[in-house]
């Protein structure tokens, strides 16, 4: 009887839904470690930074001054400046480099961690995790300058994340990243899961909806309109 009562599941359609856990069953957690590095993912970034040593201060593109190193035995990647020049960067607030994760056709993504991100740099410099429209859905907790930290983000229903190495405040000169400096991430666990779908058991196509894309509308009228008095009856 106690077992019946821990695990308690419900079938949707062609989903099961663990009510316990919260877990849909069947969804898949890929990990990205030194082994794989972030395979299939895409590099992303935008925003200015100065740039200085000691010939000159320019602004520069922030993607052209930090860069993601590749994987090593213990990580899946280390964001660097390409020291010695510049000597230091100064990225505007809101500037970042990162990497883009898109779900498998058919699948959202619903949680991203990384159970260690550890710093060498000032604390508004931060590490995020942010949903396909580049809005942040979890932040790390900066306290000082050689943090290790772990940052996730659960419930997620989208489509694309990023995690993004971003300047969060200072304006332009608050947060300098030093040749040297360095913020490592052990491994990213990304779970996806079936998405919804036009057709399944919970978004069925209504009637009239002549090419089944869930909505009924001038499309379909069109469909009907050039097949108007087809007539298909045995004589």
């Amino acid at each position: 009887m106690n077992a019946k009562k821990n695990i308690i599941c419900m079938a949707l359609g062609m989903l099961v839904i663990c009510l316990m856990s919260g877990v849909v069953l069947g969804a898949v957690t890929t990990t990205f470690d030194g082994t794989t590095g972030f395979a299939g993912w895409t590099v992303v970034g935008d925003g200015d930074a100065l740039s200085t040593n000691t010939d000159y201060i320019i602004w520069e593109y922030m993607p052209d001054l930090v860069f993601l190193a590749s994987p090593s035995e213990s990580n899946v990647g280390k964001f660097y400046t390409d020291s010695p020049n510049p000597a230091i960067v100064f990225p505007y607030e809101g500037s970042y480099v990162g990497v883009r994760y898109e779900a498998p056709a058919g699948q959202i993504i619903t949680t991203v961690s990384i159970p260690t991100v550890s710093f060498n740099v000032d604390t508004e410099m931060k590490i995020q995790i942010t949903n396909a429209g580049g809005l942040a859905v979890s932040q790390s907790a900066r306290a000082g300058v050689s943090d290790i930290l772990s940052l996730s983000a659960t419930g997620l229903n989208v489509s694309a994340v990023e995690i993004r190495y971003i300047n969060v405040g200072g304006g332009m000169w608050g947060s300098p990243i030093w040749a040297g400096n360095t913020v490592t991430l052990d491994k990213v666990l990304v779970t996806t899961a079936t998405g919804p779908e036009c057709g399944d058991a919970q978004h069925p196509s209504p009637v009239g909806d002549l090419d089944n894309n869930c909505i009924v509308n001038f499309a379909d009228i069109v469909v009907m309109a050039a097949h108007w008095l087809e007539d298909n009856r045995p004589q």
